[in-house]
């Protein structure tokens, strides 16, 4: 059974649209399966691509280790339709109703030891956006040793320990970051989708 866990919703118990997703933070959980088969065919996208340069480009990735792979939305439709499908159910699940989404922008990290993202929020604009976290990979140190996802919302503390399959969704203004991490590689793929509401007749 998936675990549900949805730390503010102040829209609880009425159809939400796509305008209110701001106060949302939702951690779900995908399926053996499908991480499989996304880690297959990232492994797929990226034997070709180069590493960004997150230090001249200021990425919250930090640590030497670390590895971050922008990844082009149109040859990467395989891997979206996998994530969007688990988006719009789960946020369906919280009463988002009359939208649809659209890709605006991807990547994967490559952690290893003490890799973090220093505290960050992916635009500050109030869009009616989200950012999505899927969790390939978990170090096998991280049980005694960090890598925590953390953040604030709404002035409150959060904090989710991830594992694979963890699936984290929020809004896409809500400050958030990840602690040191142990050894072994911690493997994310990042995926911000625009909510675009559907005009119902």
């Amino acid at each position: 059974m998936m675990a549900v866990e949805i730390f503010l919703d102040v829209y609880a118990n009425r159809t939400k649209t796509v305008g209110v997703c701001m106060n949302l933070l939702i951690k779900e959980s995908i399926g053996k399966k499908h991480i499989n088969k996304i880690k297959t065919l990232l492994n797929d996208s990226v034997r070709t691509l180069k590493p960004i340069n997150i230090k001249k480009e200021n990425r919250s990735t930090k640590g030497n280790n670390s590895v971050q792979y922008q990844l082009d939305v149109e040859d990467n439709k395989k891997i979206i339709n996998i994530i969007s499908k688990h988006t719009k159910k789960f946020l369906e699940n919280f009463n988002y109703k009359n939208f649809t989404l659209k890709p605006i922008s991807m990547w994967s990290v490559y952690g290893q030891e003490d890799s973090y993202h220093t505290f960050h929020a992916h635009n500050n604009n109030n869009l009616p956006h989200v950012a999505t976290v899927t969790y390939l990979d978990i170090s096998k140190d991280n049980e005694q040793k960090g890598g925590q996802f953390y953040g604030l919302l709404d002035n409150k503390y959060f904090e989710i320990k991830p594992e694979v399959g963890t699936f984290i969704i929020l809004g896409i203004n809500i400050f958030h970051g990840t602690y040191p991490q142990g050894k072994g590689l911690r493997r994310t793929i990042n995926l911000d989708f625009e909510m675009i509401e559907r005009l119902v007749l």
